[in-house]
């Protein structure tokens, strides 16, 4: 059932403490990376308070979120593959939050992160198990299992949101955590009905006060937003003037709140708890006065809001198990068998309409029968995103993929990363490839400049660096816009790197010159981690050629993750033997991703690794995997 809720309370502050020392870079990455497309934020009962949090975080850095509950995202069935998703749970053992994700999955959503506040829960192990998007923050909280209303994970949850919402802003934050309540409040408490008023950063507190009072059966809590108030639900006080109003504020909302309940009747109880803060800090600040009004609402009650008794049918309806009971437009259209569901990410890049469908299911025919009896002599690999995950090198994919990559080698498969990077590749890579390998297995660093063996050391390419390059980079400085972005120029190439967001604005920044003819001489590539500008002569083909050569016309098996036409894999991808793990083109003859449902980067690449049959003459995919 949980601890008391006293005990709870006597431990927020020691929770508040513990999580400011939270490593919240993942979680923060996760967020600027991703700020270029919508996000969904899921939570239920005190979850869901955060979500809102977490959704007012990421609207203030200019990005779109929405909270939604578990079962409210079953129904969002349209265009979740352009959605980041966004998992908040206490313990991530309900079967709400687990069919949520596993929903989201198949329907292959464009990325998603979980936040749990609990070790070795279900839903972390559903994730690294069985799915690529495996992406999460676990806390293992201080104060042990938390009560019946999820205070002090709610209260850690919240503190982890400060912290990024801080190190984003580039301000100091911290809350203040209550510890009284005014008279005025306690005499609020006195009534059958409290209508509780919010803003923009109090309206999660607004929705944790109701949950909680209701959650524990102390008092109905009517919310409402200090301006839909106005629109008619004041009314109510006029015909139940046995009902309290409390108004919560933000330090900028104060002056609001005050002609707000000034023009109230002065029969009734009133009063506004304000915070001295602004932001999410305000949030936690008036959460925890929260916490003690439902503290003495449950004094007045008799009831232990920690541990209110649960009725038996409230255990069997939270425990619940169902299924859908029609499945959604978007899982039914993407077919588990792998013909199926390579046609429809074909038509999903090239935005045709299923009366294409049996077109295109020709053209994935096709080239599946292709690559069913083709025999490879060598692999060209990405590196970033099909290999590595966010060059996370202590990932288990990761080395996992590497295993695979040795034992191929070791069966005299010639290997070459194609990537944008420079030495930081082979610093990762060389202490993990064995010394007798490392002439078989090759780097073409950027994007084909030069290409070794990882035994020998990159050269300097910082010298003689062309006009054109110089141009660009300098046009690049001089962008106010741009101030973030960083640069790594050498004489062939300019690697960029930023934020998404930034680095989509750059993408278009330097088409548009390009199409206005004021830059010339180049071509330009993007990622989810960087913007390239490449001279003509430079190309990821590079190292397919290089490789093909190497293996003496023998076929080449190449795989990356950005195959779209923007992609800095499309050219690589356009090879005859091409899948990809993320996107994929429009071509009918190249570039398929054939993986898995809800499989993408280093996940899928693993899966494609493993079907792939060691030969003496080279490697060839399982039959039962192309038809299954």
């Amino acid at each position: 059932m949980g601890r008391p809720f006293e005990q709870e309370i006597k431990t927020i502050a020691e929770t508040y403490s513990f999580s400011k020392g939270i490593d919240v870079s993942s979680f923060e990455r996760y967020i600027r990376n991703n700020l270029s497309n919508p996000f969904l934020v899921v939570g239920s009962g005190g979850s869901f308070s955060v979500a809102l949090a977490c959704s007012l975080l990421i609207e203030s850095f200019g990005g779109f979120a929405k909270a939604t509950t578990p079962y409210e995202l079953l129904n969002a069935i349209y265009g979740l593959n352009h959605y980041n998703i966004i998992f908040l749970s206490a313990s991530g053992n309900n079967v709400d939050i687990i069919n949520a994700y596993r929903f989201c999955m198949r329907c292959e959503v464009n990325s998603s992160f979980i936040l749990c506040l609990k070790e070795s829960s279900k839903l972390i192990a559903e994730a690294t198990e069985k799915y690529d998007d495996y992406k999460f923050l676990e806390v293992a909280l201080p104060s042990g299992k938390d009560g019946f209303l999820a205070v002090n994970s709610t209260i850690c949850s919240l503190g982890i949101l400060e912290t990024i919402y801080g190190r984003l802003k580039n301000i100091d934050t911290c809350s203040n955590i209550a510890d009284a309540l005014s008279n005025e409040t306690i005499r609020c408490l006195n009534t059958s009905e409290i209508i509780a008023l919010g803003g923009r950063w109090t309206m999660p507190v607004v929705s944790d006060f109701e949950s909680k009072c209701i959650e524990a059966g102390l008092v109905n809590v009517m919310p409402a937003d200090l301006r839909n108030f106005a629109h008619g639900r004041h009314h109510w006080i006029a015909k139940n003037p046995n009902t309290s109003v409390i108004c919560l504020a933000t330090a900028d909302e104060v002056e609001l709140a005050e002609k707000t309940i000034k023009l109230l009747p002065n029969d009734i109880s009133k009063t506004i708890i304000a915070s001295s803060r602004t932001g999410i800090s305000a949030t936690i600040e008036l959460l925890t006065k929260v916490f003690l009004i439902v503290q003495k609402l449950g004094e007045r009650r008799g009831i232990d809001p920690g541990k209110p008794g649960v009725p038996s049918y409230g255990r069997k309806l939270y425990h619940l198990n169902y299924s859908l009971l029609s499945e959604p437009e978007t899982i039914r259209m993407l077919p588990k068998d792998v013909l199926g569901r390579t046609v429809m990410r074909k038509l999903k890049a090239a935005d045709l309409s299923a009366d294409q469908y049996n077109e295109v299911r020709y053209h994935a025919s096709v080239f599946l029968e292709k690559l069913s009896t083709a025999i490879f002599r060598g692999l060209v690999l990405d590196y970033d995103n099909t290999v590595i995950p966010h060059n996370n090198v202590s990932d288990t994919a990761f080395l996992s993929c590497i295993n695979y990559i040795i034992s191929f080698a070791e069966a005299g498969i010639y290997i070459c990363f194609a990537t944008g990077r420079g030495q930081s590749i082979r610093d990762q890579l060389i202490t993990l490839i064995p010394e007798h390998l490392r002439d078989k297995i090759f780097i073409s660093y950027h994007s084909g400049a030069e290409i070794l063996p990882i035994s020998n050391m990159p050269s300097s390419s910082t010298e003689n660096i062309p006009q054109t390059l110089r141009f660009v980079s300098e046009l690049i400085s001089k962008e106010l816009a741009f101030k973030g972005i960083n640069q790594s120029l050498r004489n062939t190439c300019i690697s960029l790197f930023g934020s998404a967001r930034t680095l989509n604005r750059l993408y278009s920044f330097l088409s548009r010159k390009v199409l206005e003819e004021e830059i010339t001489g180049i071509t330009l590539a993007k990622s989810d981690h960087s913007v390239d500008v490449l001279l003509p002569s430079v190309s990821k083909v590079s190292a397919v050629s290089f490789m093909k050569e190497y293996c003496d016309g023998g076929n080449v098996l190449c795989i990356g993750d950005s195959g779209d036409e923007l992609g800095n894999d499309y050219t690589m991808l356009s090879e005859e033997y091409s899948l990809s793990v993320g996107t994929v083109s429009t071509s009918m003859e190249t570039c398929w991703n054939i993986a898995s449902q809800g499989m993408s980067g280093p996940i899928a690449t693993l899966e494609y690794f493993n079907k792939l049959q060691v030969l003496k003459s080279g490697l060839k995919f399982k039959s039962s995997y192309l038809k299954a």
